[in-house]
């Protein structure tokens, strides 16, 4: 809790631009439930972190640091729950769609227009955009001052540029703290079914990172469900002994029926074998197993 509580503390501190009320606040936040053995989400602390960002002068550099505080500490820790985890998505779903606007160009353009470019031909459009708005507006100045025009067209466009590659660092962040949760997720075997809907949902809210464009690539999104995949795998492996018939039976009923978004988005790598084939593989791995343990075959 110390170490955390310095790491908060150094946080604001490099922000600087927050009110010295919230930091005194913040300082002396309640207790976080982080030990190295499970690293339940403090959710209350990440929210109110992340909120802060339209508070400071740079949201996009503080973001980045603030999930970098929390990409370290999930480096040391064996499991993550899953159910705060999902909770923490929908809460970023909410709250993290505006600082992945880039603002300096909203006189131009209606961003929506937008969302489906990838940087480059963004880029290219907003600058496009921006030499003819300003050389309409200021073709008096062009001629009578060359100098300062072309100074402050040059400030525009690096402007422009810099928010955006600013917005690629944001994502680059937020994709490495998704992959390392994600692939530390543990789920309460007493649950059984529960486990699997949740595991659904948590895809689902993998996807809303897309359609809010927060995420702007659905390899990155293929890469998280890949890896969602993998974990809840795992933990079928882990704990097949302890799961009713029940959870192999409905799992193997919703991925039959092909209507689960992590399965019907295309596939990004056709030279593997298919998500789908992915879980069922590890669904009757895990029930054989436990069949195999019920008859007393194997020792677990």
């Amino acid at each position: 809790m110390k170490q955390l509580s310095l790491f908060v503390i150094g946080m604001f501190l490099y922000t600087s631009a927050l009110h010295a009320e919230l930091l005194s606040g913040l300082a002396q936040c309640k207790d976080v439930a982080y030990r190295r053995d499970i690293y339940p989400f403090d959710q209350s602390l990440i929210i109110d972190l992340v909120k802060c960002a339209d508070m400071v002068e740079e949201p996009k550099l503080y973001l980045r640091g603030v999930l970098k505080l929390f990409i370290n500490i999930a480096k040391d820790t064996h499991y993550i729950d899953s159910e705060s985890f999902n909770t923490i998505l929908k809460q970023f779903c909410d709250i993290l769609p505006r600082h992945f606007t880039a603002h300096k160009y909203q006189n131009y353009f209606q961003h929506q227009t937008l969302h489906h470019y990838d940087m480059l031909d963004r880029l290219k459009a907003i600058n496009a955009n921006l030499l003819f708005n300003t050389l309409s507006a200021n073709y008096t100045q062009l001629r009578t001052e060359p100098a300062a025009f072309i100074e402050g067209l040059a400030e525009h466009l690096a402007a422009v540029t810099q928010e955006e590659m600013n917005i690629a660092r944001l994502r680059f962040t937020l994709m490495t703290f998704l992959e390392i949760h994600l692939n530390k997720l543990i789920w309460s075997p007493e649950d059984q079914e529960e486990t699997w809907e949740l595991t659904k949902t948590i895809a689902n809210q993998c996807a809303m990172l897309i359609e809010n464009n927060i995420l702007d690539d659905l390899n990155d999104l293929d890469d998280l469900y890949w890896t969602l995949i993998h974990r809840y795998g795992y933990f079928l492996d882990l704990t097949h002994t302890l799961l009713n018939d029940e959870v192999f039976t409905t799992i193997k009923r919703d991925v039959s029926r092909n209507n689960l978004h992590m399965f019907e988005l295309e596939e990004q790598d056709s030279c593997i074998a298919k998500r789908s084939e992915c879980l069922l593989e590890a669904v009757m791995f895990a029930e054989a197993k436990k069949k195999a343990f019920e008859k007393g075959l194997v020792s677990r």
